[in-house]
């Protein structure tokens, strides 16, 4: 066995010599497990040489096994997708972080609800992989942080907070995306002499761009903190973006405002915006349970009362 495993790496290499071709190996020897079977691999590295008309043939230094090892590795440690268990850990911790600095967690749900629809729906335009939907939504739930600060500027002070927050399994690179997106949710755009947003690399600013823009819009949706808006829908027609919402019968909507806060979004994707309320929906029960209660003029506790977050 032993006399096998020596010869192999001879075996491989004079099958490929026969053929007048070249071999090289990322490492040898090959281990003594594989001596057995190196023989046969190397009639078939022989024979697809032959049948490739190839001069020169790179064999791997591992196998299948290293590469069941890299695909469990990346499972585990790479970027969480939307829906996986890791992803929805990660919301938690930054529900727990949002909660510690008093953030208003019915709103900061409502934009993360709605700056997930965004993303999902504008994928044509957007062209982000799907697994960058996660730091947009974790940017949504802790955009208000800072306030715990100071509202003046809490912006800053929020990605100050979340840039140097413990929050577990999110990753320093990560956090550092997630931090610009919550310094960007507002009224402030990227600027290349911010430093944060200024240490990334050119493919991650742009990304940090293309998150910031939607989440502009999401934040504007939701901007008196009611989550009247039930739904979004969009509809991408040649180079316009038709946004149509949904919302409660009686929610009072700033369409102005709203299409104020889409222009960042038509600037980084070059789009036109067109947003409106899409036609009325039957109302629910508790809508008309409350609209009952207003035109016959009974006074309710405010315990039977729909509850609303502050803005």
């Amino acid at each position: 066995m032993k006399r096998a495993w020596l010869l192999a790496p001879v075996l491989a290499a004079f099958s490929m010599v026969a053929c007048g071709g070249a071999v090289y190996y990322a490492s040898v020897p090959p281990p003594p497990i594989r001596a057995e079977v190196i023989g046969v691999a190397a009639v078939v590295f022989n024979t697809l040489g032959e049948w490739l008309g190839a001069r020169q043939m790179v064999v791997p230094g591992v196998g299948v096994r290293e590469g069941i090892l890299h695909d469990l590795a990346a499972a585990h440690f790479g970027p969480a997708t939307a829906h996986d268990e890791r992803a929805e850990a990660l919301r938690q911790q930054a529900r727990r972080f949002a909660a510690r600095m008093h953030s208003d967690a019915a709103h900061c749900e409502q934009v993360r609800r709605l700056a997930a629809q965004l993303f999902d729906q504008l994928a044509p335009v957007h062209g982000l992989p799907p697994n960058q939907r996660v730091p947009l939504e974790l940017g949504a739930l802790l955009h208000e942080v800072g306030l715990a600060v100071n509202p003046r500027d809490y912006h800053k002070h929020g990605e100050y907070l979340v840039r140097n927050a413990d929050i577990p399994g999110l990753g320093r690179h990560q956090q550092a995306l997630v931090a610009c997106l919550v310094r960007y949710h507002g009224e402030a755009i990227p600027k290349v002499h911010h430093r944060l947003y200024h240490s990334l690399v050119p493919v991650e600013r742009t990304r940090v761009r293309q998150l910031a823009a939607l989440l502009h819009v999401a934040v504007a949706l939701d901007a008196g903190g009611t989550q009247a808006v039930r739904r979004i829908d969009t509809r991408l027609q040649d180079d316009t973006i038709w946004l149509r919402v949904t919302a409660a019968p009686d929610a009072r909507f700033d369409f102005a405002e709203l299409r104020r806060k889409a222009g960042f979004l038509e600037k980084v994707f070059g789009v036109h915006v067109r947003v409106g309320r899409a036609r009325r929906s039957p109302m629910t029960p508790n809508d008309r349970v409350a609209r009952a209660g207003t035109l016959t003029g009974i006074r309710r506790s405010p315990a039977a009362l729909p509850r609303r977050s502050a803005a």
